[in-house]
């Protein structure tokens, strides 16, 4: 139990510390930062499959576009 304390200690003394130096924006950042990492890949590809071929693709969306908001019966 002493290890867990002593972990929530420092874990807490680091972070205070980062907040303090950067004056409380790099950990928001960091955050976003890491949500776009990991939300990017699902969001972009679930667009591609949405677009049609070529660098004009978004003028001609796929059926798949339609389909997919369209509600189910």
């Amino acid at each position: 139990m002493k290890i867990l304390h002593l972990l929530q200690r420092a874990h807490g003394a680091v972070f205070r510390f980062i907040d303090r130096i950067t004056e409380g924006w790099l950990l928001g950042t960091l955050a976003r930062l890491v949500f776009l990492a990991v939300l990017f890949t699902y969001f972009w590809n679930s667009a591609v499959t949405k677009l049609g071929d070529g660098f004009f693709g978004f003028l001609n969306p796929s059926d798949g576009a339609y389909f997919k908001s369209s509600p189910k019966r």
